[in-house]
C-alpha cells in the first residue's frame, strides 16, 4: 500500500507558530477491496493527519484538536470545486463593477443638460452635495450586495489555527451575509431618497423667468449688462441694467455680445 500526501495547502515555509496544518488523507492504493465505491480505484479509506515542522524535520501525526478532524473533512469538500466557485465569484463581481459605473449615468440624470444653469448658485450647491452622497451611499449598496451574494474572491494558506477559525466561523458567516444584506437594502433606498431629493432641489430652484442676459462689450471698452428687451430701434439692443433703467447699445459699436446667468 502507497500513499500520496496532497501538501499543495500545508506551507510549511512560514512562521513557527503557524508550521501545523491538519489535512484530511485520501488512500492512493490501486487495489480494489470489498465495498469499494463503483467507478473508485483502490480502497477508497481515508484519515485525517497533522502536518507539522519542528527542528528535527517534518512529521504525520494523529490531530492535535478533534475539531480539526471535522474541519479538515470539511474543508476538504469545500475545496472540491474551489477554483469553479472562485471564477464564478469573479465574474459576478464583473457585473458588480459595471453596475458600479454605471451610477456615473444615474447622476448625471439629475446633473446633466441645462438644469444647472436655471439653478441658483445655492440650490446647484445643494444637487450636487445630494448627487455625491447618493452615489456614494449606491456604491455602499452594490458592493454590500454582491458581499452577501458572493462573498469577496480570495486564496489563503490554511494553516491549524486559520482552519479552525474557518470552520466554527460559519454560523457567523450566515449572520454576516444576512446583516450584510441589510445594509444593502437600506443604503439602496437611502440612495433613492438621495437622488429623488436631488432631482426636486434642482427642479424647485430652477429659475422659470424666460429672460435672457446679455453682457455687450463696446468699442471703447466700455460694459452693459442687463436682461434683454424687446428691440424698438433697428440697430440697438435695449437692456434693463441692474438699477432698473433701460439703456440702449448700438450694435454698430459693440464688439462682443455674450449671454450670461447673471450680471
Amino acid at each position: 500500500m502507497t500513499f500520496e500526501w496532497d501538501l499543495d495547502y500545508t506551507a510549511m515555509k512560514i512562521d513557527a507558530a503557524e508550521r501545523s496544518v491538519t489535512r484530511k488523507v485520501t488512500c492512493d492504493c490501486q487495489v480494489t477491496h470489498p465495498g469499494t465505491p463503483e467507478g473508485k480505484p483502490g480502497c477508497g479509506a481515508s484519515w485525517e493527519a497533522r502536518f507539522y515542522e519542528d527542528a528535527t524535520g517534518g512529521h504525520a501525526a494523529p490531530p492535535a484538536d478533534p475539531r480539526l478532524a471535522a474541519a479538515a473533512r470539511a474543508l476538504e469538500t469545500a475545496g472540491q470545486d474551489a477554483e469553479s466557485r472562485l471564477r464564478t465569484a469573479a465574474e459576478k463581481w464583473v457585473a458588480g463593477v459595471a453596475a458600479l459605473l454605471a451610477l456615473f449615468g444615474i447622476a448625471g440624470t439629475v446633473t446633466g443638460g441645462t438644469i444647472l444653469d436655471k439653478t441658483s448658485e445655492g440650490g446647484r450647491e445643494s444637487v450636487v452635495g445630494l448627487t455625491l452622497a447618493a452615489v456614494a451611499v449606491a456604491v455602499v449598496a452594490v458592493v454590500f450586495s454582491y458581499l452577501a451574494a458572493y462573498g469577496w474572491p480570495k486564496v489563503i494558506e490554511m494553516n491549524d489555527p486559520k482552519l479552525l477559525n474557518w470552520y466554527e466561523g460559519r454560523r457567523n458567516r450566515l449572520r454576516t451575509i444576512a446583516r450584510r444584506l441589510r445594509w444593502a437594502v437600506v443604503a439602496a433606498v437611502l440612495s433613492i431618497g438621495l437622488l429623488a431629493s436631488a432631482a426636486a432641489v434642482a427642479w424647485l430652484n430652477a429659475s422659470n423667468s424666460p429672460d435672457t442676459t446679455l453682457k455687450v462689450t463696446a468699442n471703447d471698452d466700455s460694459v452693459t449688462c442687463g436682461t434683454l428687451l424687446a428691440a424698438k430701434t433697428p440697430g440697438t439692443v435695449r437692456l434693463r441694467v441692474a438699477d432698473g433703467t433701460v439703456k440702449k447699445v448700438p450694435l454698430g459699436t459693440a464688439t462682443k455680445v455674450e449671454s450670461v446667468r447673471s450680471c
